[in-house]
């Protein structure tokens, strides 16, 4: 008979397994559009991945450079609702600055990942895991500065079972922003899992050329944005033209 104890002790284990499987699938899940090359023939830092940290102040009157450059899950840079603090940061985390300083460093094109929040206004996602970042005063400000573009993504779940509510969700606010935010240009309206077009409304994305972490094999698909980036930023700089999108995660280490 087996002890009562390690009958707990196995479920424990079996609910932990479950979620690392379910975080590995969602981290799997391949990113669209034009892939570029991200610094391979640079040796990996060695110290373990950091939040950076950037003033305000640093970019007080900064020149908008001549270049198209776009920031990769900008929502990101909030705290995280859910998840391991550590294993967020380090992992899910892409942008260290918040989109007035995104916009401040020259960002003009905006990655926002929205899923349906349980008062049924959009949440930041990035996966399973949610942001508290406001993404309607986000809206608000970009709007308020013109000419600048968001390409706008659901974050649908896994669960076949929800799709058709996460589509009909997605699809009304996708109508209800163009409308309220006519100063800002959205584009994509595709869901994450499947790549569905949802938000017929909206155009399909620009050439966007992305210089960020991708997953290469098939037991490589833990995220690790954060080496990337400090990896590679500074190599990948003089790719930026006036001609095409370049996006980057931690937009602030291309100036560092």
């Amino acid at each position: 008979m087996i002890h009562p104890r390690l009958t707990s002790l196995s479920r424990l284990l079996l609910a932990g397994l479950f979620a690392v499987i379910v975080s590995v699938a969602d981290a799997a899940v391949p990113l669209h559009g034009v892939w570029s090359e991200a610094g391979d023939s640079l040796s990996p830092a060695r110290r373990r991945p950091r939040r950076v940290r950037v003033e305000a102040s640093q970019f007080d009157g900064a020149a908008v450079r001549p270049v198209k450059l776009a920031s990769h899950n900008s929502l990101t840079y909030a705290r995280a609702l859910n998840g391991s603090p550590g294993v967020v940061a380090r992992r899910n985390r892409c942008q260290s600055l918040d989109i007035r300083r995104q916009y401040a460093l020259g960002v003009r094109l905006f990655d926002f990942r929205v899923r349906r929040g349980d008062d049924g206004d959009a949440q930041a996602a990035h996966g399973r895991i949610r942001y508290d970042a406001d993404v309607a005063a986000a809206l608000e400000f970009l709007d308020s500065c013109g000419g600048v573009t968001v390409r706008l993504m659901l974050e649908n779940s896994l669960l076949p079972w929800r799709r058709k509510r996460d589509y009909s969700w997605f699809e009304e606010y996708a109508i209800t922003v163009v409308a309220r935010y006519t100063r800002i240009s959205f584009v994509c309206g595709r869901s994450k899992v499947g790549w569905d077009k949802v938000a017929a409304n909206l155009p399909e994305e620009p050439v966007i050329h992305q210089y960020i972490w991708r997953r290469r094999s098939t037991v490589n698909v833990i995220p690790k944005p954060a080496r990337t980036a400090r990896r590679s930023n500074k190599a990948n700089v003089a790719k930026l033209n006036p001609d095409e999108w370049s996006m980057f995660d931690f937009v602030e280490l291309l100036f560092k």
